[in-house]
């Protein structure tokens, strides 16, 4: 969450966690839901009217995965397992993660390079802004001095010119 977000606008808090031993028996995933019980280990909330409430905790235990891919979760899954991505992958943001598995794996002479083309791109794409944001006012005198030499008002000019920028 970002510092200043509302919780009013959250929806729900999902936990996941990452075990590298082994903690469950069979799964490799486990879903866990938050229950109230009295001292005498009596149920005394319906947990279903809050499901949308309280967090949920996933419990993903990559050692136990059989590497047989099925699901997104399976691509995930088997991500955290070998720390690559397999194939074709259907889930969403794996080509991020692979982007970054990719830069972890570069020699220091090619992080070193790429770094420095990062760098370039945005101080290209930061000149190109600031070029584009001068011709477009540069396009917006010229207007304005046709206005003007058409003999429009300067009042007419302005309110035209004001619209122009919103």
């Amino acid at each position: 969450m970002k510092e200043g977000y509302r919780y009013k606008n959250v929806k729900k808090i999902i936990s996941v966690i990452i075990v590298y031993w082994k903690l469950l028996d069979k799964n490799y995933v486990a879903r866990g839901i938050m229950r109230f019980e009295d001292l005498e280990g009596v149920e005394i909330m319906d947990m279903e009217r809050a499901k949308d409430i309280f967090a949920e905790y996933y419990l993903i235990q990559p050692v136990v995965f059989d590497d047989d891919i099925q699901t997104r979760l399976d691509e995930w899954v088997y991500m955290f397992k070998y720390s690559k991505v397999k194939g074709k992958i259907k889930a969403t943001n794996m080509d991020k993660v692979q982007n970054k598995f990719d830069i972890m794996r570069m020699t220091e002479e090619e992080k070193k390079i790429y770094d420095r083309y990062q760098l370039d791109k945005t101080i290209y794409e930061g000149e190109l802004r600031v070029k584009m944001e001068e011709g477009i006012e540069k396009g917006r005198q010229k207007v304005i001095a046709a206005m003007r030499k058409s003999g429009m008002s300067e009042e007419d000019i302005k309110r035209i010119t004001d619209n122009i920028q919103e």
